[in-house]
């Protein structure tokens, strides 16, 4: 057994060593370029499939970490845009206490600064629901205005944390007021159906009233002093009448901001 395995190893070592021989000296290397050419085809074809693989791969895991980054940068705008809304808001606040202050300055007012969160304005009321109550010492009768001493309204009802603000177009609102450079005094109320107007009362026929004249609060009763409440558009006198029909657009517009002013004092 052990003699045969020897003559066939011996077998095997001889015809190696001839296709060796045979192959270095005869052929010129012919039977080796032979197998190389003929395992290159194969060779080739599995590489350039392995690489498309590999290529296709790293385009996956790539789209992943794009897709991954589109997410993360997402999310990064979502934050950066509601940090600018809030900066925004924060602005927008803080202008208002610059214009109000640049007023309040002078007279030594104190004042908390309230948003609206509700408004209710028809034919028969016209009023505003701030964020701001007894909590931030907010009182029945306050006034109630808007950067640049532009009053707004007289605070009605009064609750824990919000107040009803009573607006001067509103039938029950009743200001004492001054008209003009003559100094004229009147009283202006609400107008019920007419948002934004109000009737000048107690001018009589012989007051120097003139369309365009700039009507303020007169301090005669609890509201301050100099406040802005509108401009007149309209004055009449009718025969036998001892006082004018006078009206004037109020000063105050809700489209100018929620941002106000309640004067403590």
């Amino acid at each position: 057994m052990g003699r045969n395995n020897f003559k066939k190893y011996s077998i095997i070592v001889f015809v190696i060593a001839v296709v060796y021989l045979g192959n270095r000296f005869l052929f010129k290397n012919y039977l080796q370029d032979l197998v190389y050419t003929i395992a290159r085809g194969p060779g080739t074809f599995f590489s350039q499939k392995f690489e498309k693989v590999s290529q296709y791969g790293k385009a996956l895991f790539g789209r992943s970490a794009i897709i991954s980054e589109d997410e993360e940068l997402k999310k990064e705008n979502l934050a950066l845009s509601g940090q600018l809304s809030t900066l925004g808001s924060v602005e927008r606040e803080n202008d208002a206490l610059r214009s109000q202050l640049g007023v309040s300055a002078r007279k030594n007012q104190q004042f908390v600064l309230a948003n609206i969160f509700s408004v209710d304005r028809s034919g028969l009321s016209s009023t505003i629901m701030i964020d701001k109550g007894a909590r931030d010492g907010i009182k029945r009768s306050m006034a109630v205005i808007a950067g640049g001493n532009v009053l707004a309204g007289i605070v009605g009802e009064v609750f824990d944390d919000h107040s009803k603000v009573i607006l001067l177009d509103d039938p029950r609102s009743s200001v004492s007021v001054r008209i003009g450079g003559q100094g004229v005094i009147g009283n202006a109320r609400g107008i019920a159906s007419q948002n934004g107007k109000v009737v000048l009362d107690l001018v009589t026929d012989t007051d120097q009233v003139r369309e365009g004249d700039l009507v303020v609060t007169s301090g005669l009763d609890n509201v301050s002093e100099s406040l802005l409440v509108g401009r007149v558009d309209k004055v009449e006198l009718k025969g036998g009448n001892l006082f004018k029909n006078v009206e004037a657009n109020m000063l105050f517009d809700l489209s100018l901001g929620s941002d106000l002013f309640v004067i403590l004092n």
